[in-house]
Protein backbone atom coordinates (compact mmCIF):
# COMPACT_ATOMS: atom_id res chain seq x y z
CA UNK A 1 0.00 0.00 0.00
CA UNK A 2 1.34 3.40 -1.28
CA UNK A 3 2.50 5.45 2.43
CA UNK A 4 0.86 8.96 3.00
CA UNK A 5 4.36 10.63 2.20
CA UNK A 6 4.52 8.68 -0.46
CA UNK A 7 1.10 10.02 -2.19
CA UNK A 8 1.81 13.58 -0.97
CA UNK A 9 4.69 13.29 -2.86
CA UNK A 10 3.38 11.89 -6.07
CA UNK A 11 0.47 14.82 -5.47
CA UNK A 12 3.45 17.31 -5.75
CA UNK A 13 5.12 16.22 -8.40
CA UNK A 14 2.14 15.89 -10.62
CA UNK A 15 0.91 19.39 -9.96
CA UNK A 16 4.01 21.60 -10.28
CA UNK A 17 6.23 19.34 -12.60
CA UNK A 18 8.59 18.04 -10.51
CA UNK A 19 10.62 15.12 -12.32
CA UNK A 20 9.86 11.54 -12.26
CA UNK A 21 11.71 7.85 -11.85
CA UNK A 22 12.03 6.97 -15.60
CA UNK A 23 11.06 4.15 -16.62
CA UNK A 24 13.17 0.89 -16.34
CA UNK A 25 12.45 -2.33 -17.13
CA UNK A 26 11.15 -4.80 -14.46
CA UNK A 27 13.83 -5.17 -11.51
CA UNK A 28 16.09 -2.36 -12.95
CA UNK A 29 17.34 -0.06 -10.22
CA UNK A 30 17.24 3.27 -10.80
CA UNK A 31 17.61 6.35 -8.33
CA UNK A 32 15.01 8.74 -8.94
CA UNK A 33 15.68 13.01 -9.07
CA UNK A 34 15.17 16.19 -8.05
CA UNK A 35 16.80 18.89 -9.79
CA UNK A 36 18.96 20.78 -6.83
CA UNK A 37 18.15 24.56 -8.16
CA UNK A 38 14.86 24.20 -9.51
CA UNK A 39 12.55 26.47 -7.60
CA UNK A 40 9.70 24.51 -7.72
CA UNK A 41 9.98 22.07 -5.02
CA UNK A 42 8.59 22.34 -1.81
CA UNK A 43 11.82 24.20 -0.48
CA UNK A 44 12.62 26.75 -2.40
CA UNK A 45 16.50 27.50 -3.10
CA UNK A 46 17.80 30.02 -5.04
CA UNK A 47 16.48 30.61 -8.56
CA UNK A 48 19.18 29.53 -11.37
CA UNK A 49 19.19 27.81 -14.71
CA UNK A 50 17.96 24.24 -14.58
CA UNK A 51 21.27 21.90 -13.74
CA UNK A 52 21.32 17.95 -14.15
CA UNK A 53 19.32 16.51 -11.14
CA UNK A 54 21.29 14.45 -8.60
CA UNK A 55 20.53 11.12 -7.74
CA UNK A 56 18.35 10.51 -4.64
CA UNK A 57 18.33 6.97 -3.28
CA UNK A 58 17.66 5.75 0.26
CA UNK A 59 21.71 5.84 0.37
CA UNK A 60 22.43 9.00 -2.00
CA UNK A 61 22.55 12.39 -0.98
CA UNK A 62 19.26 15.15 -1.64
CA UNK A 63 21.22 18.78 -1.59
CA UNK A 64 18.52 21.87 -0.56
CA UNK A 65 20.37 24.82 -1.54
CA UNK A 66 19.95 27.90 1.21
CA UNK A 67 20.75 31.16 1.70
CA UNK A 68 24.76 30.42 2.99
CA UNK A 69 24.94 26.85 2.62
CA UNK A 70 23.09 23.17 1.98
CA UNK A 71 21.60 20.69 3.59
CA UNK A 72 22.31 17.39 2.39
CA UNK A 73 19.92 14.36 3.21
CA UNK A 74 22.29 11.31 2.87
CA UNK A 75 19.25 8.89 3.19
CA UNK A 76 18.48 9.42 6.91
CA UNK A 77 15.57 12.00 7.76
CA UNK A 78 16.66 15.38 8.50
CA UNK A 79 16.48 16.72 11.88
CA UNK A 80 15.12 20.05 13.00
CA UNK A 81 15.68 21.53 16.57
CA UNK A 82 13.03 23.67 17.30
CA UNK A 83 14.17 26.60 19.69
CA UNK A 84 10.84 28.00 20.78
CA UNK A 85 11.88 31.58 22.38
CA UNK A 86 7.58 32.34 23.59
CA UNK A 87 5.93 32.03 26.92
CA UNK A 88 3.46 29.76 25.33
CA UNK A 89 4.36 27.22 23.20
CA UNK A 90 2.65 24.09 23.78
CA UNK A 91 6.00 21.94 24.18
CA UNK A 92 8.63 24.65 25.82
CA UNK A 93 6.84 27.50 25.99
CA UNK A 94 8.70 29.76 28.16
CA UNK A 95 11.76 27.93 29.11
CA UNK A 96 13.56 29.60 26.86
CA UNK A 97 12.32 33.25 26.72
CA UNK A 98 15.94 34.73 28.24
CA UNK A 99 18.15 34.81 25.17
CA UNK A 100 21.48 33.59 27.28
CA UNK A 101 19.68 30.40 27.58
CA UNK A 102 18.01 30.50 24.43
CA UNK A 103 21.23 30.38 22.64
CA UNK A 104 23.23 27.56 24.92
CA UNK A 105 19.98 25.68 24.05
CA UNK A 106 20.50 26.12 20.48
CA UNK A 107 24.11 25.11 20.53
CA UNK A 108 23.50 22.20 22.72
CA UNK A 109 21.31 21.29 19.56
CA UNK A 110 23.56 21.36 17.31
CA UNK A 111 26.25 19.38 19.23
CA UNK A 112 23.58 16.81 19.89
CA UNK A 113 23.40 15.84 15.96
CA UNK A 114 20.31 18.41 14.63
CA UNK A 115 20.91 19.24 10.93
CA UNK A 116 19.28 22.95 11.04
CA UNK A 117 17.58 25.21 14.12
CA UNK A 118 14.66 26.45 13.66
CA UNK A 119 13.89 29.81 15.93
CA UNK A 120 9.98 30.74 16.35
CA UNK A 121 8.72 33.82 18.41
CA UNK A 122 5.04 33.64 18.15
CA UNK A 123 3.36 30.47 19.17
CA UNK A 124 1.29 27.98 16.51
CA UNK A 125 -0.07 25.59 18.98
CA UNK A 126 -3.97 25.58 19.47
CA UNK A 127 -5.68 28.48 20.43
CA UNK A 128 -2.62 30.67 20.60
CA UNK A 129 -2.84 34.11 20.50
CA UNK A 130 -0.90 36.03 17.35
CA UNK A 131 1.65 38.48 18.85
CA UNK A 132 2.55 41.80 17.27
CA UNK A 133 5.66 41.88 14.79
CA UNK A 134 7.64 44.48 17.29
CA UNK A 135 7.20 42.01 20.00
CA UNK A 136 8.05 39.06 17.51
CA UNK A 137 10.99 40.93 16.79
CA UNK A 138 12.11 41.62 19.76
CA UNK A 139 12.26 37.80 21.16
CA UNK A 140 14.04 36.73 18.04
CA UNK A 141 16.55 39.12 16.72
CA UNK A 142 18.88 38.92 19.23
CA UNK A 143 18.75 34.68 19.67
CA UNK A 144 19.22 34.59 16.21
CA UNK A 145 22.19 37.62 15.68
CA UNK A 146 24.55 35.47 18.08
CA UNK A 147 22.98 32.06 17.08
CA UNK A 148 24.31 31.87 13.43
CA UNK A 149 27.30 32.99 14.87
CA UNK A 150 27.99 29.80 16.99
CA UNK A 151 27.32 26.61 15.11
CA UNK A 152 27.96 25.95 11.72
CA UNK A 153 24.23 24.73 10.93
CA UNK A 154 21.27 26.66 8.92
CA UNK A 155 19.23 28.75 11.09
CA UNK A 156 15.53 29.27 10.37
CA UNK A 157 13.09 31.82 11.60
CA UNK A 158 9.67 30.33 11.78
CA UNK A 159 7.02 33.96 10.87
CA UNK A 160 4.44 34.34 8.85
CA UNK A 161 5.37 38.05 8.95
CA UNK A 162 7.20 39.22 6.07
CA UNK A 163 9.04 42.13 8.16
CA UNK A 164 10.29 39.45 10.65
CA UNK A 165 11.60 37.78 7.83
CA UNK A 166 13.38 40.06 6.05
CA UNK A 167 14.89 41.11 9.59
CA UNK A 168 15.95 37.82 10.28
CA UNK A 169 17.32 36.95 7.22
CA UNK A 170 19.62 40.31 7.88
CA UNK A 171 21.08 38.83 10.49
CA UNK A 172 21.78 35.99 9.46
CA UNK A 173 18.79 33.06 8.72
CA UNK A 174 19.02 31.13 5.91
CA UNK A 175 15.26 29.81 6.14
CA UNK A 176 11.93 30.85 6.56
CA UNK A 177 9.41 28.45 7.91
CA UNK A 178 5.97 30.03 7.20
CA UNK A 179 3.11 27.81 8.74
CA UNK A 180 0.64 29.84 6.83
CA UNK A 181 2.62 28.72 3.17
CA UNK A 182 2.85 32.25 2.22
CA UNK A 183 -0.83 33.24 2.75
CA UNK A 184 -0.66 35.17 5.69
CA UNK A 185 1.65 38.13 4.52
CA UNK A 186 1.01 39.52 0.88
CA UNK A 187 4.65 40.60 1.45
CA UNK A 188 6.31 37.34 2.34
CA UNK A 189 6.96 35.79 -1.33
CA UNK A 190 8.42 38.81 -2.34
CA UNK A 191 10.66 39.03 0.86
CA UNK A 192 11.74 34.98 0.52
CA UNK A 193 12.41 35.49 -3.22
CA UNK A 194 14.62 38.73 -3.06
CA UNK A 195 16.76 37.04 -0.51
CA UNK A 196 17.54 33.88 -1.96
CA UNK A 197 16.58 32.11 1.37
CA UNK A 198 14.92 28.51 1.10
CA UNK A 199 11.78 28.43 2.29
CA UNK A 200 9.65 26.01 3.84
CA UNK A 201 5.86 25.40 3.11
CA UNK A 202 3.68 23.95 5.58
CA UNK A 203 -0.52 23.25 5.73
CA UNK A 204 -2.51 25.09 8.48
CA UNK A 205 -6.57 25.18 8.60
CA UNK A 206 -7.27 28.75 9.26
CA UNK A 207 -5.09 29.81 11.87
CA UNK A 208 -3.83 28.78 15.65
CA UNK A 209 -6.97 30.00 16.77
CA UNK A 210 -9.51 28.52 14.81
CA UNK A 211 -7.82 25.47 13.39
CA UNK A 212 -8.77 22.81 15.85
CA UNK A 213 -12.44 23.88 15.37
CA UNK A 214 -14.29 21.14 13.98
CA UNK A 215 -11.17 20.50 11.24
CA UNK A 216 -12.91 17.66 8.56
CA UNK A 217 -11.08 16.11 5.67
CA UNK A 218 -12.80 13.85 3.23
CA UNK A 219 -9.07 12.02 2.01
CA UNK A 220 -6.48 13.92 4.24
CA UNK A 221 -3.55 12.86 2.13
CA UNK A 222 -5.40 13.95 -1.04
CA UNK A 223 -5.93 17.47 0.08
CA UNK A 224 -3.52 18.41 2.14
CA UNK A 225 -1.33 17.34 -1.48
CA UNK A 226 -3.31 19.15 -3.52
CA UNK A 227 -2.84 22.08 -1.07
CA UNK A 228 0.78 21.97 -0.99
CA UNK A 229 0.84 21.42 -4.60
CA UNK A 230 -0.85 24.96 -5.31
CA UNK A 231 1.60 26.80 -2.26
CA UNK A 232 4.50 25.63 -3.77
CA UNK A 233 3.02 26.79 -7.92
CA UNK A 234 2.51 29.88 -5.54
CA UNK A 235 6.11 30.10 -4.88
CA UNK A 236 7.78 29.56 -7.65
CA UNK A 237 5.90 31.75 -9.80
CA UNK A 238 6.68 34.46 -7.16
CA UNK A 239 10.60 33.56 -7.27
Amino acid sequence: RTSPARELWRLLITTIGLPRKPEQPSGAVVPTGVLLDDPRSAMIGRKRPPREALPVTPTGPLAIPCLRSRLVCNGRPLVMGILNVTPDSFSDGGAFLDAERALRRGMDMAAEGADLIDVGGESTRPGARPVSCHEELRRTIPVLERLVKSVRIPVSIDTTKAEVARRAIEAGASIVNDVSALRADPKMAEVVARSQAAVILMHMAGTPRSMQHRPSYRNVVEEVGAFLSRRALHASRAG
